[in-house]
């Protein structure tokens, strides 16, 4: 993976590696707790924006999720954007 367009094409069909991340945020210049947090910020933002279908926003960021926790590098904001897409995967009536 070498930008944020390859990571969300490469979690459509699986987890991201340790070595795509390591990669990823090395090209980047970040660390990986502040990657993780970005890659959260850009889903939810390009899900905003109209530019990720729910569906595919929702697949990439529990993908994220279950490297962060994986890994165990859950972050602040990779959680709530997680905690906010789980939230849209359920009907909410009343």
């Amino acid at each position: 993976m070498h930008t944020v367009d390859d990571f969300i094409q490469a979690c459509i069909h699986h987890e991201p590696s340790d070595q795509a991340m390591a990669a990823l945020a090395a090209r980047l210049g970040l660390t990986q707790a502040a990657l993780i947090d970005g890659l959260a910020a850009a889903m939810a933002t390009r899900y905003l924006q109209g530019q990720l279908d729910f569906a595919v926003a929702d697949k990439v960021v529990n993908r994220l999720a279950g490297y962060a926790i994986r890994t165990d590098q859950i972050q602040p904001l990779m959680w709530s954007v997680y905690l906010a897409f789980v939230a849209g995967e359920y009907p909410h009536h009343g």
